[in-house]
């Protein structure tokens, strides 16, 4: 029912445009909430995430259009990059591939109900994780660990990430197309 929106350019920091395509009323966010980024629109179309300006830093947060509340989930004070965040199928947990300062790649999944980030434990640490993907039913996050810590080749590991469970199997090696998804 609902289409979250940038403005034209967007290079320039603006606000999120939320449409009613039912009411055709327009929702935009508060100061807090702009960004020149993508934003990802939660499946239970409860929460958005973006990764915007806040104070000295970038911060990946989540704007809830019917409260007009602001979490920040994490910041680039810690982080050198915020690679990809994509929401559960339930729209409550949203997976967070990251690379900190020491340029390790770590994987968190951030809990909207409980506002707890969980750290996926590896025994190892590649510079990206790429083409994270959940389960239909959202008890699995799988994503390829890449062979070469430089991402220059299409081989890796198709790993899984079991909720339930709290642990990673590995699945398959995998060779992986050139636009990172699974």
């Amino acid at each position: 029912q609902y289409t979250p929106y940038m403005a034209d350019n967007p290079s320039q920091l603006s606000p999120i445009h939320l449409y009613d395509l039912t009411t055709q009323n327009i929702t935009v966010s508060p100061s807090d909430a702009w960004t020149t980024y993508d934003v990802a629109w939660s499946k239970s179309e409860q929460y958005i995430a973006y990764f915007g300006p806040a104070e000295q830093s970038y911060t990946l947060s989540v704007w809830e259009p019917n409260t007009n509340n602001v979490t920040d989930i994490l910041d680039d004070v810690e982080y050198r990059d915020i690679n990809s965040y994509h929401w559960a199928p339930n729209g409550n947990q949203l997976a967070i591939s990251t690379q900190p300062i020491d340029g390790s790649n770590q994987l968190h999944i951030w809990d909207s109900k409980t506002n707890d980030l969980a750290l996926i434990p590896f025994y190892r640490s590649y510079p990206k994780d790429i083409a994270l993907s959940w389960s239909p039913d959202g008890e699995w996050l799988a994503f390829i660990r890449p062979q070469d810590a430089d991402n220059r080749t299409t081989e890796g590991f198709l790993r899984a990430y079991s909720l339930e469970q709290a642990r990673v199997q590995p699945i398959a090696p995998v060779v992986y197309p050139p636009d990172e998804k699974i």
